[in-house]
């Protein structure tokens, strides 16, 4: 699977409890690194298995948690991912519907990278991508 269609398919599949199930295991290398240079006080955790910690203690305050894949843009093994993180919370009920980035970088069939960005315009001057 070329990268795109590696990050696409990643997205189509994704929910919290597919993650945890272990259902996009095949999709993620067990060494993944997650960089969050924006939220410097916050640690993702190592690995295939930090990355499911990270994302199960940010879904628990949630009633609804997920991502929406837009569009996204590839160079090589990076890719830049246009999403919208689509949350509700818990208790009050309050939808937030929040535009991201995510620079994934694939290596033999697995992303090996992810690079959240809360500001789409940084992502693309980063990479030098603009998706369609």
């Amino acid at each position: 699977m070329n990268p795109d269609e590696l990050v696409r398919a990643f997205y189509e599949r994704f929910s919290v409890e597919a993650l945890l199930t272990g259902e996009l295991d095949d999709f993620i290398d067990p060494d993944l690194e997650v960089e969050l240079p924006h939220y410097p006080d916050t640690d993702a955790g190592r690995g295939l298995e930090g990355f499911k910690d990270f994302i199960r203690d940010i879904a628990s305050a949630w009633d609804g948690w997920g991502w929406k894949f837009e569009s996204l843009a590839v160079e090589g093994d990076t890719v830049l991912a246009f999403v919208r993180l689509q949350a509700t919370g818990k208790g009050s009920g309050a939808r937030s519907d929040t535009p991201a980035a995510h620079v994934w970088t694939v290596s033999e069939g697995k992303a090996r990278r992810v690079k959240v960005y809360p500001d789409r315009d940084q992502a693309a001057e980063a990479t030098g991508l603009r998706p369609r």
